[in-house]
């Protein structure tokens, strides 16, 4: 089929395949002597000749002039270093014993492969011999891949904020031998960077007592700044209110997003709004957020031609994009747009949703079926250009009313914001033009699409790609599949689970050490860098979503066995909560700290304290509740503090009262499984099936109990949107049981229970569609020796595809049916 071999053609872009001059996974020690010229001219002979040196500096037979020791390194970002005239060290005990040895400082650069920035200092700086002289002379360098050491790089953006008040990337910083910070800057171009290290390393020579006192002062800052105080507060409804509240304060009104300049997603803030409005009904936080989801979806950080997302965009109203795309972002907001549409029937946040997922198979995915980090800003040495159309490129890619309709719609001009050229971004919704045209909101999508798939496969074969980081990392990579699980059951698409076991798979094979720990890196299947909590834990809960979609036992005895050695190797036995890194990898920080706040991705704390509910709720295993429970209560003071900052972990309080997203849930300590699907669609009505499925000798009350205090099984129809209401449900007929705590008999449910029920349409609603309704199932479940609290579940209808089987949306699993003929 054209689609993979399209596919097949974009995996290739940008991938060299090192040598393996080393054995996987070998840190930097004292123990290892430095590289010789030679050894690093004989790993550069080995490269091959499809290797191209990032440098401007070249022997006249095209080989690089330097060579430094990140040519012995695997990362992408640190490669891109290996030919700098600066004598880069990777992170590790190494370049801190020589700064021990020599009394020189440290000069720590931070930075990513797909950065913009990093790449603009690379060459004005880092590549500039006069500034490499200064650097080597005074410094002992180090070059990091945050996306390598999260750990590393979250520390010292913090110090950076606490030294200079700001953070970013690339971000340098200067640091005595025991790691702690002198100073920080952000990007400076050449000279003003030359001048700001001459004038450190003339300070140290004469100062040092003082910048040695100074460093102290900073990193006992540090450390305040990374402990949460105060004792254990309550992490209830009122709570839950407040993070709400102070959320919506911070939305735009006019503009979607949060913030007045750049905007970023914030997929954990928005994904916490959502829950608040399906499962509270938080009617006043619909307009604000689907303003926001609205914007998104249309704007130009929307990659409308090839779908998916840039990481923010720098405007307020999402029209210009920093034009790298990262993994995360695209495991991130496909969830959003999954659950919007679960929440609203809305096609546009369907599609947006589909069509991500479908572009990240395509252009993330390893040939083994794992997913890479991040696709470049940059290619062709400009940032964006593989992204930007002119109105001539736009009208020789497609025929004339095409043409005319795509630019009006996609707002290509003749002038454009960038010499010319133009990010494309709707100019309206697919429902608006409906809506002025009198054609269907669906029809208007599939025009649209094939347009988008005429626009990408246009670019794809006259243009230079932007470089793809083809590193796998765990915690990522887990993001994703968990994303993939999510949409195989509410978008009914069996291509989404198969992608996501296949990673899963993978992953369970190359990351997994003999003694069950995890390595957080792999570049073409050799691993490196030990594994974080975040790794651990967005690992597992993708372990766990996929036994979710598909029942399978193995997903979630990983999933267990994960979070055991997680437990062993991060648990904080003083005061409760994870740690970021293991104890034996704690050697290789300034300082061991918790991540606890909430920012582009949910920390550690809170995705692990997500996992281990989770796994209560299915096994049963208290064990793994003590440990939630702990974990959140070591959070609670930050969380009473600022509960804004914490919102996946609310969001994972929010759906452990309320129940989670999903077609499948779990109550009674693992002993009671529920299910809802439809079974029937009949246009303007709908009939659902719901299954709870208890274990042997637990039961839950009937419908109607036979004793007034006991709480009835009852199933409501759930939302905020209007336009659906329940004609009639169909309760079983109840067991009558006597057992030993209560003499009298009982009105009961047991074993496998079928609840039938039957929604209809009422005046003119939204698109929604009865599958994407959500059903509140209340439940109190007992056994012969107690009963348990009353739960509240919160079920999603599978079978939602069987609703749009009439006008499917096209998508790019589709590219091949809408090529040109």
């Amino acid at each position: 089929m054209r689609l993979v071999s399209i596919c097949l053609i974009a995996l290739s872009v940008g991938v060299t395949v090192l040598p393996d001059t080393r054995a996987a996974n070998a840190a930097s020690d004292e123990s290892r002597s430095p590289p010789s010229p030679l050894q690093l001219q004989r790993v550069l002979a080995q490269t091959g000749s499809s290797y191209r040196p990032r440098t401007r500096h070249l022997l006249p037979d095209g080989r690089p002039r330097f060579t430094n020791r990140l040519i012995l390194e695997d990362a992408l970002y640190l490669l891109q270093h290996a030919h700098n005239p600066v004598e880069w060290y990777p992170w590790g005990e190494a370049a801190f014993a020589e700064a021990r040895r020599s009394g020189k400082p440290i000069l720590l650069s931070i930075g990513y492969s797909s950065c913009h920035w990093c790449h603009v200092m690379a060459r004005e700086s880092f590549d500039d011999p006069r500034t490499a002289a200064s650097i080597n002379r005074h410094f002992v360098a180090i070059k990091l891949d945050r996306e390598q050491h999260p750990e590393v790089d979250r520390l010292y953006a913090l110090a950076a904020r606490l030294l200079q008040g700001q953070s970013g990337w690339p971000l340098t910083l200067v640091l005595t031998a025991e790691g702690h910070p002198i100073v920080s800057t952000t990007y400076l171009p050449n000279e003003p960077f030359t001048e700001f290290i001459d004038h450190v390393a003339q300070q140290w020579r004469d100062q040092r007592s003082a910048l040695r006192k100074q460093a102290q002062a900073a990193q006992a800052k540090l450390r305040e700044a990374t402990e949460l105080r105060g004792g254990t507060q309550a992490v209830d409804e009122a709570v839950l209110l407040a993070a709400e509240r102070n959320l919506r304060a911070r939305l735009d009104d006019l503009q979607g997003g949060f913030g007045e300049t750049a905007k970023f997603p914030r997929e954990p803030w928005l994904l916490f709004l959502q829950a608040r409005v399906v499962l509270e009904g938080g009617i006043a936080l619909v307009e604000p957020l689907d303003t926001t989801l609205t914007a998104m979806a249309l704007g130009g950080i929307h990659d409308q031609a090839g779908g998916g997302f840039h990481r923010y965009a720098i405007d307020p109203g999402w029209d210009t994009p920093h034009f790298e795309k990262m993994l995360y972002n695209q495991a991130g907001l496909s969830r959003v747009y999954l659950r919007a549409w679960a929440r609203n029937g809305s096609l546009l946040y369907r599609d947006t949703a589909l069509r991500t997922l479908d572009a990240t198979l395509c252009d993330f995915r390893t040939p083994e079926g794992a997913f890479h980090a991040a696709i470049d800003a940059d290619s062709a040495g400009e940032e964006g250009i593989y992204y930007l159309w002119t109105l001539d490129q736009l009208r020789s890619a497609l025929p004339g009313i095409d043409a005319d309709w795509a630019a009006d719609l996609l707002g290509v001009t003749a002038v454009g914001a960038f010499a010319g050229a133009n990010v494309l971004r709707l100019t309206e919704t697919p429902a608006a033009i409906a809506a002025r045209t009198g054609a269907t909101e669906q029809a208007v999508i599939t025009r649209l699409n094939g347009i988008r798939e005429r626009l990408r496969q246009e670019r794809e074969q006259r243009r230079i790609p932007p470089a793809r980081d083809d590193k796998v990392l765990l915690g990522w990579n887990g993001l994703m599949i968990a994303t993939l699980a999510e949409a195989a059951v509410l978008a009914g698409d069996n291509r989404y689970r198969l992608a996501a076991e296949r990673a899963a798979d993978y992953l369970w094979r190359i990351h997994r050490a003999e003694d069950g720990s995890l390595w957080r890196v792999s570049r073409g299947g050799r691993t490196s860098v030990a594994a974080q909590l975040e790794d651990y834990a967005y690992f597992g809960q993708a372990l766990v979503a996929l036994y979710d979609a598909t029942q399978e036992l193995r997903w979630l005895s990983r999933s267990r066995a994960l979070a055991e050695v997680m437990i062993e190797q991060f648990w904080d036995p003083k005061d409760g909560g994870f740690y970021s890194v293991s104890v034996e990898s704690a050697k290789w920080v300034p300082m061991r700290v918790k991540s606890v706040h909430d920012e582009t991705l949910a920390s550690g704390n809170a995705a692990a304290f997500d996992l281990l509910q989770r796994l209560y709720r299915r096994s049963g295993e208290y064990r793994f509740r003590e440990r939630a429970e702990a974990t959140l209560a070591s959070l609670s003071p930050g969380i009473a503090a600022a509960p804004d900052r914490f919102a996946a972990t609310l969001l994972a309080v929010n759906e452990g009262q309320y129940g989670e997203v999903n077609a499948r849930a779990y109550a009674a300590q693992g002993n009671l499984e529920a299910t809802a699907e439809i079974i029937a669609w009949h246009g303007d009505s709908a009939e659902l099936v719901i299954r709870l499925r208890l274990q042997p000798g637990w039961h839950v009350n009937a419908h109607q109990p036979l004793q007034a205090e006991l709480m009835a099984t009852e199933v409501q129809l759930g939302g905020t949107r209007p336009g659906w209401r329940m004609v009639a449900i169909d309760y079983p007929g109840a067991v009558e049981r006597s057992l030993g705590f209560q003499s009298e008999p009982l009105a009961l449910y047991e074993e496998e229970v079928l609840i039938r029920a039957q929604v209809e349409r009422v005046g003119d609603p939204s698109p929604a569609v009865p599958a994407l309704v959500p059903l509140h199932l209340r439940i109190q479940a007992c056994n012969d020796r107690l009963c348990l609290q009353p739960e509240r579940l919160l079920l999603y209808p599978s079978g939602a595809a069987a609703a749009y089987s009439a006008a499917p949306t096209v998508g790019l699993g589709d590219r091949e049916r809408l090529s040109p003929r």
